[in-house]
């Protein structure tokens, strides 16, 4: 009923919001269910990050959150196969990127973009490798469990590293910047 309480103009000036939000999320699930299946048919164990998977396991409504881009986590040893699997989805690296240079400031291919579509950020650690401390991405895929993302069933992180991997995403490296949706 808290609903009746809300003037008409902001009302309605809310319920259009996440109707666009809803309609953005329902793209960019489009966009992941397409990579995960690509993914899928190379044998590429894949698993969806942060909002991916928050969408559908914890807000359940995709209009609730918003999402900027997709994160993925695969392997090391996946990324070029994954590269070249995610060019042939239409989507672009945005700058130079060679996993055999040197990267230790980095967690992930700088984004790739798809034209009309979102970016996408394809990790293989969670933590740049430069830090003061690090994070086993080994142990991640080991606690690894399933869950089904974009209509596909691929991996998430265990819940003890999701919530880790998001205390660290707000504080460490943003900074607090990501006001309340972050907590």
């Amino acid at each position: 009923g808290l609903t009746d309480e809300v003037p008409e103009k902001p009302f309605e000036q809310l319920h259009h919001a996440a109707q666009v939000n809803a309609a953005h999320n329902l793209v960019f699930l489009w966009e992941a269910g397409s990579i995960f299946m690509a993914l899928q048919a190379a044998k590429i164990p894949v698993m969806g990050l942060k909002g991916l998977y928050l969408l559908e396991h914890v807000y359940r409504d995709v209009s609730l959150r918003s999402m900027s881009d997709l994160d993925i986590l695969l392997k090391k040893e996946d990324i070029p196969t994954a590269i070249t699997l995610m060019q042939d989805l239409g989507f672009e690296p945005t700058t130079y990127f060679d996993i055999n240079d040197q990267n230790i400031d980095i967690k992930h291919v700088p984004p790739l973009l798809k034209e009309n579509g979102p970016y996408l950020e394809v990790h293989w650690t969670l933590l740049e490798e430069n830090e003061p401390f690090s994070i086993d991405a080994q142990g991640l895929w080991e606690r690894a469990v399933p869950a089904h993302i974009a209509g596909v069933d691929v991996l998430a992180l265990s819940m003890e590293d999701l919530v880790l991997h998001l205390c660290l995403h707000l504080t460490y490296q943003h900074h607090l910047q990501l006001g309340l949706r972050g907590l």
